[in-house]
């Protein structure tokens, strides 16, 4: 497995390094843009302050920096996992006594040292990690920073089936009791809410849909975002079709199909791979060299180092009568996340780490990104969405060269790039270059060619209120000379699944229109 140097570990070596300016020379840098990697690039960095990266010669290096040579290594920002887990492991083993403030800002601190920078704990929390979490909000608790889905909702007598404290799951029997567990999650202010349905390999009950369609209704009336653990393609359609957010693991039992593509794509659901899962239950076995290696053991306590390396683990693993499934499950899944992602599909990427012994904090996240580059992803897919591109082209009618009502058509393209964070609800912040042409007898020579940049942002203001609002500018060199400015506001609210009202306002250059439409979605 190849290393890698995140930034935060350039951040974390000690407060005398803290207190001066230090140049890290001859890393290859990931930037986060989606840019290609930057070959023998220089970072320098002052405090817990990047002040500049980028080629040696465009990179001003500060007199009197440190200069640290990291040849040979990669420097990348810290990872994000959207599926972890703190606290349910002690001493190589899974325990219902694992969640406490030590064990949880110990493993918090390890996935920091692994690059991890942040978690969504997903599930399996004790209401201790509420107070963890607003701890470090305020500044008072080290670690990767974190997020969660406080207990998590699973069947009675079924998933999860780990051991946890009286406070570490709800387990509802019916759909009541399921809403008015959401209702007692929703007043911690969780930033995730986190169902299972899956029978672990036909072993265990399954939740029933009236119950997960009541828990993911009323999680959604409260602003909550809803991630299903599953397993099986049918269980992934029915979750879907109910409104979750996410998948929080990869559909394992057969091929995905074109009918889930389009469902995930038409309701931005989120597919979370976790190839981790089904490689932890026979990858120290298979191969025992992994032990040997530093950065493995280094997340390791000598205990579970010396069970992994055991004869009877090893045995153990070959008499488990599920790894033959979890061999091919991990077929499929990795198979399944090429197709969505070469469909379109919302990728988050995710482990499962902490989960059990074998799914080690900080280290999972690695070869998690090991195993989507074998899965078919490149390695910048693996770590970073592509650009996105629109192309629109349509007739419209302006006001223009003393021509009030003018019918013109238009054709435009773009690349660009979105961020997405939670800093109120959730905002999609958006940037586009584009190229844009545009055809009438309105214009000199009846046509002007041009281009420019588009910049926005959209707010879920709840749950079915969603407001944006761009701004345009276009450069026209080409055919009648002219730029413009175009400014755009616009809201939508759901009425209804399938159905929407919009309110639109648009400025453009000397118009200003207003639209009020009735969407419909089959």
């Amino acid at each position: 497995m190849r290393k890698t140097l995140p930034v935060v570990f350039a951040l974390m070596v000690s407060p005398t390094v803290l207190a001066e300016v230090v140049a890290l020379k001859g890393a290859t840098l990931i930037d986060g843009s989606g840019r290609a990697p930057q070959q023998d690039a220089v970072l320098v960095v002052d405090g817990e302050r990047i002040l500049a990266a980028g080629a040696p010669g465009k990179v001003k290096v500060p007199q009197g920096a440190r200069l640290v040579d990291v040849t040979g290594r990669t420097i990348m920002p810290g990872i994000i996992n959207a599926h972890g887990h703190v606290g349910l492991v002690a001493g190589g083993q899974n325990r219902a006594d694992a969640y406490t403030r030590e064990n949880v800002q110990a493993q918090l601190l390890q996935y920091e040292r692994y690059g991890v920078t942040s978690v969504l704990t997903l599930g399996l929390n004790r209401d201790l990690v509420y107070e963890l979490r607003d701890e470090q909000r305020r500044g008072g608790l080290p670690g990767a920073s974190l997020f969660t889905a406080g207990r998590g909702i699973g069947a009675p007598d079924g998933a999860p089936p780990v051991p946890v404290a009286p406070d570490q799951v709800y387990r509802p029997k019916t759909p009541a009791e399921g809403v008015a567990d959401v209702q007692e999650a929703a007043a911690h202010k969780p930033d995730f809410l986190k169902i299972w349905v899956d029978d672990v390999f036909g072993k265990f009950p399954k939740m029933q849909p009236a119950i997960f369609k009541a828990v993911i209704e009323a999680a959604h009336a409260k602003g909550l975002k809803v991630a299903s653990h599953i397993f099986y393609l049918a269980d992934a359609k029915a979750v879907i079709a109910n409104g979750v957010d996410a998948l929080a693991h990869s559909v394992r039992d057969r091929p995905v199909d074109a009918e889930l593509v389009a469902m995930m794509k038409k309701r931005g659901t989120f597919y979370v791979a976790t190839l981790n899962v089904d490689a932890s239950f026979f990858a120290l076995a298979d191969d025992p060299a992994l032990l040997d290696d530093p950065f493995l053991t280094g997340a390791l306590p000598p205990e579970s180092v010396q069970q992994f390396r055991s004869g009877e683990y090893r045995s153990k693993v070959a008499a488990d009568p599920n790894v033959p499934k979890a061999r091919a499950a991990l077929e499929n899944a990795m198979r399944n996340l090429k197709t969505l992602r070469d469909a379109g599909v919302r990728i988050a990427f995710g482990t499962d780490s902490g989960a059990n012994p074998a799914r080690i904090p900080g280290w999972a996240e690695h070869r998690e990104l090991e195993l989507m580059v074998r899965a078919g992803l490149s390695p910048m897919d693996a770590l970073f969405k592509s650009p996105s591109w629109k192309v629109s082209t349509g007739l419209e009618t302006i006001e223009h060269n003393q021509c009030r009502f003018c019918r013109i058509g238009n054709l435009n393209t773009g690349i660009g790039a979105a961020a997405e964070s939670f800093w109120l609800k959730r905002e999609v912040y958006f940037g586009f270059a584009e190229l844009a042409s545009e055809y009438g007898r309105v214009f000199n020579s009846n046509y002007r060619l041009g281009g420019g940049a588009t910049l926005g942002t959209l707010v879920d203001i709840t749950e079915r209120w969603k407001v944006g609002v761009s701004g345009t500018y276009l450069q026209f060199p080409l055919g009648e000379k002219s730029h413009e400015w175009r400014v755009s506001a616009q809201q939508r609210y759901a009425l209804h699944k399938n159905f929407a009202v919009r309110f639109e306002f648009n400025q453009r250059a000397r118009t200003q229109e207003y639209l009020l439409n009735l969407h419909a979605y089959f």
